[in-house]
């Protein structure tokens, strides 16, 4: 196995987006043509007029009415996955929509599935709510034998798991925002400590029920023109949105041995925590902590909020997180 210096390579990616996109070339051509998926949130999730109101004061009420949406999110090809239509009904779209992308992340890959049975891969994603679940547990009276698996959330990675008999680590990672990156660094961890020789490392977000929108609202967390503004004098806030991405990597070595296309090499990861900040949902500022990463080829600094990345000699970029809101507009530096 790698050690913890050697990079691993990302060599397929599987998708279910708003846009109807599901493969990396539709997703890298909406970017590049600036293609805007955002729109009004339909009846067929929540009623607008019960739960929206442009007065943030009104109590109950969300001053945002947007959201990036998957199209026919109930659509699920359920016998393609051994899955009876009865227990497909259960299934948080969570689930359904990992399970499909992470099948193509495979085929994207060129990665025959039978290959892979039985053997050390495991299955990191980052999740934090579960909207399906939840409206399940309201409505008991219909609970059966597969209400409870159906709306677990660790099972979106078991689920991948047990449909491909994938024999490596399966965790559902939630911290907030951050989850699909945290999972990425766990998951890059067991490879190189020889836990897995293979990952698949995403994230899954499903919107059908508003509460939580509204909170985001009260917290003044949404813009309210449905648009992201970061780092503008305009940023007002984030817009919510859903869908689910996988990703399937490797070690870069057995990535060339296989004659894989490789579309990036992750060198290093790494997590902290900002502490005691202003307020918990406020970022670090000028606090000066630093997490440093031997990368064996260069010595990468990251310091919150400050310095992103700095590898000589490499293209450099940075990836930020947060609400996108006046109090989190953040400076990005780099050399």
């Amino acid at each position: 196995m790698p050690s913890a210096a050697e990079p691993l390579a990302i060599v397929g990616i599987g998708c279910r987006l708003p846009g109807g996109i599901e493969e990396p070339t539709a997703l890298w051509n909406a970017l590049t043509q600036a293609r805007d998926f955002i729109n009004e949130i339909p009846e067929s999730r929540w009623s607008r007029s019960a739960f929206h109101h442009s007065d943030a004061a009104v109590i109950g009420m969300s001053y945002s009415r947007w959201a990036g949406l998957v199209d026919n999110p109930d659509e699920f090809d359920a016998a393609f996955f051994g899955i009876t239509p009865r227990e497909a009904q259960r299934l948080d779209p969570q689930q359904r929509w990992f399970l499909e992308a992470t099948w193509r992340a495979l085929e994207d890959a060129g990665q025959r599935i039978e290959e892979l049975r039985g053997r050390s891969v495991g299955v990191y994603v980052g999740c934090s709510s579960s909207d399906y679940g939840e409206i399940q547990r309201r409505w008991h009276y219909h609970a059966d034998l597969h209400t409870n698996t159906g709306a677990a959330v660790s099972l979106i990675a078991n689920r991948v798991s047990y449909a491909f008999d994938f024999r490596g680590p399966s965790l559902v990672i939630d911290t907030a925002c951050s989850s699909s990156l945290v999972a990425l660094d766990i998951g890059a961890r067991a490879i190189c400590n020889g836990q897995c020789e293979a990952i698949i490392v995403g994230g899954a977000n499903a919107l059908f029920m508003p509460e939580a929108t509204i909170g985001f609202s009260k917290a003044f967390m949404l813009a309210r023109d449905g648009r992201c503004k970061a780092f503008d004098a305009r940023a007002d806030g984030y817009v919510r949105a859903e869908g689910a991405v996988a990703l399937f990597l490797k070690p870069l070595d057995r990535a060339q041995a296989d004659g894989d296309r490789i579309y990036a090499c992750l060198l290093s990861t790494a997590v902290n925590q900002d502490g005691q900040t202003p307020g918990i949902t406020m970022p670090s500022g000028s606090q000066p902590e630093t997490v440093e990463v031997n990368l064996g080829i260069a010595s990468l600094k990251m310091k919150t909020r400050r310095e992103l990345a700095v590898v000589k000699g490499k293209r450099k970029f940075g990836q930020t997180g947060g609400t996108r809101s006046r109090l989190q507009v953040t400076e990005i530096g780099f050399d």
